[in-house]
Parts: structure tokens; C-alpha cells; sequence
């Protein structure tokens, strides 16, 4: 049930208590005192804040966020994460694809500071009536890495690869001139890499709120600094998944092309591979003759 007499433009608390549970709520304390002591499906989880204690418990703000909206109490974007569906589904639908291609601003004259030029293909979700922030899903292309993307090569406009890219999915987004809607969406970066490797940051999804500042000129650095703040953690990514209606395509080192990115869509038909018999026709045992056909799997792109 939503109760939109509650409904405000507060940012998340770091933790809440049952009192503050039931103010956002609407539920009375008593009813807020039950949810925690009951099987019932929209039971309160246990209590997780850093400083909760028995006598005065405590949740932490993502915990009480993603219980209201499995519950299908629906938070404001400024309460709450934005990215997180309510019990009716998926709230993000795909609206368009573009390839970007990144370049430096001037060749410099030193050979070792020239960079090929990062091509980024870059999926958009918005919400259905076309209101509210949005998601843009970047996949560096191979032959290029998404190590390029987050580089700082010499002469690159705006500053760096990263700016370059944030200005150029900025160009044509207008920003509500409502007030407490500075968040413009969230930009996610697949990781894509040549070979197979085991480092630090390999692997890695990364994701970075941009807000109504970042259309125009930026401190130097602003943008690496608060993509190297924290990585996103499985519930935010599960977050993703849910808002998107879909997991994230993950693709193996070396598979993430122009044709096959471009090509990929959630609810497109994957061609199938064929699978050989690993048997000789006339050698089948009994167990073998039973066993269901192989199974059939996208030819590269894997969901995470």
C-alpha cells in the first residue's frame, strides 16, 4: 500500500529508527513493533545499523528503502534510491543505443602520449512517461579496454576520456527545472577487457550518479574521485538488475565487438550454438538415449 501523505524530498538517513519507520511510513508504532516480530511476508528485517542496540534498534537507510519497496511502500527519489523497483516490476525501459566515439582533443607531438580513439557504445534507459532520471549502460568496444575509459591521456576534451563521455550523454539531456531533482541518473561501466587477467580491477561493474553540475565545467578529477569512492556493493547491483528487468550482459575478455554490442538487447532472440553429440549414434547407453537434448546458450554475451 502507498501512502503518498508521506511522501517528501528528505535524502536517505544513514539508519532509522522504529519511530522514524514509522513516520516515512505511515504505520503506526505498534504496527511497526509487530513487523518485527512476525513471519509474516512483510516483516521488518533485523536490525543492521552500526549503532543499534536492544533496547533502541536500528536499521540502516538502504535496508529500510529496499524493505518499503518490496513491501510496495513507495519512496520519493530523494528518500530513497531511485533504482529500486516496487512488487509491480521493472520501472526502466530501454529507449535508445548509440556508439560514441572518443577522441583526443590534438595529436600531440609525443608519440607515447597518443591514444586511439575509444569507441563506447552507450544504451539508455528512462523511465515510461519519459520523466525522471535515467540509466546509460557504457561498454567499451573492443579492440579498447574500459582501463582507457577511466585514463588520463594528454589533450583529451573536457579534460578526460571520462569527461569526454559524461559530456557527450549530457549534450542532450534537459534537466527538470524542479527543485530537489539535481539527480540526472546513473551512469553504469560494463567492464570490457583484452585478455584474461586476475587484478584488482578486473571484473569490476562500475557506477556513478551524475547530477544537474556535471552538464557544465567540472573541477579536475571531480568525476575519477567519485568513481573511485566505492565500488557498488551486490545489493546495489541487484537494485540495477531490478529497475533494468533484466541482468547486466557480461562479456568475456575480447567479445564485447561493435556488432555483437549493438546487437544485444534484453528481450531480442539469441541465435542458438550448435552443441555436438558427445556420444556415437549407435553407442548410446540407455541413461544417454533419456537424457534431454543439449542445451542451447547466447554466443557470447553472459548475464552477471
Amino acid at each position: 500500500m502507498t501512502f503518498p501523505w508521506t511522501r517528501t524530498n528528505r535524502r536517505l538517513a544513514d539508519a532509522y529508527s522504529a519511530a522514524d519507520i514509522a513516520r516515512l511510513t505511515g504505520l503506526t508504532r505498534g504496527r511497526v513493533s509487530q513487523l518485527r516480530s512476525t513471519d509474516e511476508p512483510d516483516a521488518l528485517p533485523e536490525p543492521d545499523a552500526p549503532n543499534s542496540t536492544a533496547t533502541r534498534p536500528m536499521w540502516r537507510g538502504d535496508t529500510v528503502a529496499r524493505w518499503c519497496a518490496r513491501t510496495g511502500r513507495r519512496l520519493p527519489p530523494r528518500t530513497a534510491s531511485w533504482l529500486m523497483p516496487g512488487p509491480d516490476g521493472p520501472h526502466l525501459r530501454r529507449e535508445s543505443q548509440q556508439t560514441l566515439q572518443l577522441r583526443q582533443k590534438e595529436l600531440p607531438d609525443n608519440p607515447d602520449l597518443r591514444r586511439p580513439p575509444i569507441d563506447v557504445h552507450v544504451a539508455c534507459y528512462t523511465a515510461a512517461d519519459g520523466s525522471g532520471p535515467s540509466v546509460w549502460l557504457a561498454t567499451v568496444l573492443a579492440p579498447g579496454e574500459m582501463r582507457h575509459l577511466l585514463g588520463w591521456p594528454h589533450e583529451w576534451p573536457h579534460g578526460s576520456p571520462l569527461d569526454h563521455l559524461v559530456h557527450e550523454i549530457l549534450a542532450d539531456v534537459e534537466p527538470d527545472d524542479l527543485p530537489d531533482t539535481d539527480l540526472l541518473g546513473t551512469l553504469v561501466l560494463l567492464p570490457t577487457i583484452a585478455e584474461p587477467e586476475f587484478g584488482s580491477m578486473s571484473g569490476d561493474v562500475r557506477m556513478l550518479q551524475l547530477h544537474k553540475a556535471d552538464v557544465g565545467d567540472r573541477a579536475p578529477e571531480r568525476l575519477h574521485s567519485r568513481l573511485r569512492q566505492r565500488r557498488p556493493s551486490h545489493a546495489e547491483l541487484g537494485d540495477l538488475a531490478l529497475a533494468l528487468g533484466h541482468r547486466l550482459p557480461w562479456w568475456p575478455p575480447g567479445c564485447a565487438t561493435p556488432a555483437l554490442v549493438s546487437s544485444w538487447a534484453p528481450d531480442a532472440p539469441q541465435r542458438p550454438e550448435h552443441v555436438p553429440r558427445r556420444w556415437p549414434k549407435r553407442r548410446r547407453s540407455s541413461a544417454a538415449a533419456k537424457a534431454p537434448p543439449p542445451s542451447f546458450r547466447a554466443p557470447c554475451a553472459t548475464p552477471c
